[in-house]
This record gives structure tokens, C-alpha cells and sequence, in this order.
């Protein structure tokens, strides 16, 4: 298991932003507020459960270690108040994939290609 593993557990902040350069775009780029998300303890595979817990775009996925200070992400984007989620993979646009990289003490920051709603490319940043 990676040393770092531990460090990704608990409650953050969490804010989003948004890449699209794609001519028809609304804005090329927009971050948004802080929000509050978890990152749940392993499993016995090492996986974590985490969650964007607040605001009306909300994902929930797992981080698979790959041992390097990165995890792999695989989960589900919803709108609040939109019924659970099925769990990844659900074959619809919901799903989404990409990677966490610890960033230091207080501070990681997912990837997310190609995501479902408004942007070509997302940037979660976590920190505490």
C-alpha cells in the first residue's frame, strides 16, 4: 500500500474548474467556489470511496492506488436531487474517469478528461 494512502482520508474542500475551448463555449474557463467532499477510508483492495458532498454538480467514485502518490478514478457525476447514482460503470454519460495526485501535505487535485456536463476538461482541487 502507499505510505501516502492515509493522508488522502477525511473531510475537505473542494472546488471545481472548468476548461473549454471550444468555440461554441460559454466561458473558456470558470472556477467555482469551495465545496465540501470526503475521501473515505481504504478497503481491503485499497480503494476509497469519494464524494462531492454539496453543491448542484456532485460526483462519487473510487480511488484505486497506483502507488506512486496517484489514484485512479472511476465514478459518477449527478445533480443534486437526482435520484443515487448507480455505481461505475453505468454505460451513460454520467461516468467519468481520471486521476488524483497528492500535492502535499493539505492538498491533492483530480483530473477529469472529457467530462459530461459543460467543459472539455475538469480540475477538482482538494484541500484542507
Amino acid at each position: 500500500a502507499d505510505a501516502r494512502a492515509g493522508a488522502i482520508e477525511g473531510q475537505w474542500r473542494c472546488r471545481v474548474a472548468k476548461l473549454d475551448d471550444r468555440g461554441d463555449a460559454l466561458l473558456a474557463f470558470v472556477r467555482y467556489g469551495w465545496f465540501a467532499c470526503e475521501v473515505g477510508p481504504a478497503d481491503a483492495d485499497g480503494r476509497h470511496v469519494v464524494r462531492k458532498l454539496t453543491g448542484s454538480q456532485r460526483f462519487v467514485g473510487t480511488l484505486t492506488p497506483r502507488g506512486d502518490g496517484t489514484w485512479l478514478y472511476a465514478g459518477v457525476s449527478f445533480v443534486q436531487g437526482d435520484p443515487d447514482p448507480a455505481p461505475y460503470p453505468t454505460g451513460t454519460l454520467a461516468d467519468s474517469v481520471g486521476v488524483l495526485t497528492a500535492l502535499g501535505p493539505g492538498s491533492a487535485r483530480l483530473d477529469l478528461p472529457s467530462p459530461h456536463l459543460e467543459s472539455v476538461f475538469d480540475v477538482v482541487e482538494f484541500a484542507r
